[in-house]
């Protein structure tokens, strides 16, 4: 099966047609973020930040494409550099992270590209991606549509429909796009 991304007719994304890794609020050296998602990430055993460097590194490839839905990092500005630096991969990012305030200019210093909002066709369902998750169903009411979201860290919802990929979802590591969809799809029409 393969991607079709894009925002609109006159705006396609073909850097994730051929498939791409996604994760999202991964809150690089948010200090308070260990206060809001306490038991994922002490559960790791040691400093978040690392294993998410690890886990990123042990699946992204210097030539991939990733995908980050929003809440890269937090902290102060100049401390990213370093964490950045070692994050392989094409890197995009949803300009729609509710965390997310440094300027285009900023993330691109750090080898992120800021993307609005977007769709994908994927083996006859429509995918809404998003940061926040599409809790009023404007969306996802649909049959055959899915929303692939951040936001929620690990307090994912009920509806199937929704697919959160924070990392705390997703054991820290980036997940491959198609993998993420086609497991849900299954699911779905197998229930």
């Amino acid at each position: 099966m393969s991607l079709h991304a894009y925002v609109n007719a006159d705006y396609p994304l073909p850097m994730f047609d051929g498939g791409c890794w996604v994760l999202g609020d991964s809150h690089f050296l948010h200090d308070n973020i260990l206060d809001y998602e306490a038991e994922a990430r002490q559960a790791l055993g040691r400093d978040h930040n690392l294993v998410m460097i690890e886990r990123w590194r042990e699946v992204v490839g210097e030539d991939d494409v990733v995908l980050h839905l929003g809440d890269l990092a937090l902290g102060r500005k100049d401390d990213f550099a370093e964490i950045a630096a070692q994050l392989p991969g094409h890197k995009y990012m949803l300009k729609t992270g509710n965390h997310d305030r440094r300027s285009r200019a900023w993330y691109a210093e750090h080898g992120f590209t800021l993307i609005p909002e977007f769709s994908v066709d994927y083996a006859g369902w429509k995918v809404k991606v998003t940061h926040r998750p599409d809790d009023e169903r404007k969306f996802v009411c649909y049959p055959k549509h899915l929303n692939v979201h951040g936001h929620v860290h690990s307090k994912t919802r009920e509806d199937r429909r929704l697919i959160s990929l924070s990392v705390e979802a997703i054991d820290f590591r980036p997940v491959w796009f198609e993998d993420a969809l086609a497991g849900r799809i299954g699911e779905l029409e197998a229930s």
